[in-house]
């Protein structure tokens, strides 16, 4: 099954950032596997590469719908996507320095849980709720 499980209730209502959090999920997913099996250093550094990749291609989508929609929360929320993209960095910077592939599988899997429960399940609901809310209201005004 994985260790992060995609549920509709994170679903914020646009299609394209509810594609990108489900292929985030698939990822952190992929990386959890590949972590339960012996993994080389450079294995372990191309699947961070693919998840900073993403990750920041996807951020820049996220911001670019909240700036679109006036979310008050926008510098904030940029903040923590600053947090997490500079810990994957990080995590790069010290498996290509020379540190044991498992001193980094440690820190990795705090990242995978903190990642899980800080931003897509508890700091992004705050961003999901409003952009619910933004494209009924703009799909109201369309109708009217």
């Amino acid at each position: 099954m994985g260790i992060a499980v995609w549920s509709e209730d994170l679903a914020c209502g646009y299609e394209l950032i509810d594609l990108q959090h489900k292929h985030l999920f698939a990822l952190i997913n992929t990386l959890d596997e590949s972590l339960q099996k012996p993994i080389t250093k450079e294995e372990l550094s191309l699947l961070l590469a693919d998840l900073l990749e993403y990750t920041e291609f996807h951020f820049r989508c996220e911001e670019e719908l909240m700036r679109s929609l006036d979310y008050p929360h926008l510098f904030e929320h940029r903040t923590i996507h600053e947090k997490l993209t500079k810990q994957v960095v990080d995590l790069q910077f010290r498996l290509r320095h020379s540190e044991s592939v498992l001193a980094v599988f440690f820190d990795l899997s705090s990242f995978l849980a903190d990642w899980l429960r800080h931003h897509i399940q508890e700091n992004d609901i705050q961003m999901i709720h409003f952009v619910r809310r933004a494209l009924k209201e703009k799909q109201a005004q369309v109708i009217s």
